[in-house]
């Protein structure tokens, strides 16, 4: 929680927690350390979404774009209804 807390002071730069980080290294198995790790990645990316501040990156953009407008196509042929699109992935024609 000290490490976490340091880094949310110091507005992520790691260089000022680097003896907390070595702390709970020491204190908390490596898959703890993961998971914490991977968790704290997540509630910030969490965090951003739902103020509105995230950016997708150019390619996940496209996918974005390209999925609506297979969704939209399919809806304008009647096809819509029931659809999976297994996540984002648009299907090929």
């Amino acid at each position: 929680d000290e490490y976490w807390k340091c880094l949310d002071e110091n507005t992520e730069d790691a260089s000022q927690c680097k003896k907390l980080r070595s702390s709970f290294e020491s204190s908390c198995p490596q898959q703890w350390i993961k998971y914490f790790d991977k968790r704290r990645d997540y509630l910030k990316f969490k965090e951003k979404f739902e103020a509105g501040q995230f950016q997708p990156s150019k390619t996940t953009a496209k996918i974005l774009k390209k999925a609506k407008l297979v969704q939209k196509t399919d809806q304008w042929l009647g096809m819509g209804k029931g659809v999976n699109y297994e996540g984002v992935m648009p299907r090929n024609f």
